[in-house]
């Protein structure tokens, strides 16, 4: 059990503050008498066998969960006595259990324009265009804008894409493999050809990758490569 001093209320930089904080659910604690804090500037990493808690911490730190005692700071607001739900905007949060939750169909930039505010699924709400801009520029942070750019470009006339899951996009020019385990053999037995051309593929491009970073190490490794560089 964690047990610093705790200030309450907190300064306006400390992100979280639990003061004796407990959850109870059928008459057991799932957490106890817990005291926590943590600054704007601290990175923390709860550990713990099964049935210890985490998941009930997290819940508690992400604004999803209210404490049966003691006062729970999140952000700066106490829980019980903000609107959770414009709080959950300010906090990002990711579980192993949130891709279930995502409807099958749902597109990837759904999937983010959503998120923006605590949803999951965009079923039949509609949404402002500044959100679904913003949506387009984390996507591009994370790759998706190379993508975007070429199916948007006239001179590419088809683009084909090898992964596990749906890009979430649909446009005439893009084709796609899914293919959940590229460890399994399946595809070779079953003659499924675009699938195993498709591995192929994404093999292909990891043994340039790996080869290219390799060159690249070189120059910055070996002192002998660097200083003819610098000649």
């Amino acid at each position: 059990m964690l047990e610093p001093a705790v200030r309450i209320p907190p300064h306006d930089d400390t992100v979280i503050a639990f003061d004796r904080v407990s959850v109870i659910r059928s008459g057991n604690f799932l957490v106890r008498g817990l005291s926590w804090q943590v600054e704007l500037d601290e990175r923390w990493v709860i550990l713990g066998p099964n049935g210890a808690g985490k998941t009930t911490l997290l819940n508690l730190a992400s604004g999803r969960l209210h404490p049966s005692r003691g006062a729970a700071y999140v952000l700066g607001e106490r829980l019980g006595r903000t609107d959770v739900n414009e709080l959950r905007t300010r906090i990002g949060l990711s579980t192993g259990q949130f891709g279930e939750r995502i409807p099958p169909a749902e597109r990837v930039i759904d999937v983010v324009v959503t998120a923006a505010w605590s949803v999951v699924g965009r079923w039949r709400e509609t949404y402002d265009p500044m959100d679904t801009a913003r949506a387009r520029q984390l996507l591009e942070q994370l790759g998706m804008g190379a993508l975007l750019e070429c199916l948007d470009d006239a001179r590419v006339s088809s683009v084909l894409v090898v992964g596990r899951r749906s890009v979430g996009i649909h446009h005439p020019k893009l084709d796609e493999i899914i293919h959940q385990d590229f460890f399994h053999y399946d595809a070779i037995q079953s003659r499924n050809y675009p699938i195993v051309r498709g591995g192929v593929l994404v093999v292909a491009i990891l043994f340039v990758l790996a080869n290219l970073l390799a060159d690249l190490s070189y120059r910055v490794l070996d002192p002998r490569i660097r200083d003819e560089a610098a000649r």
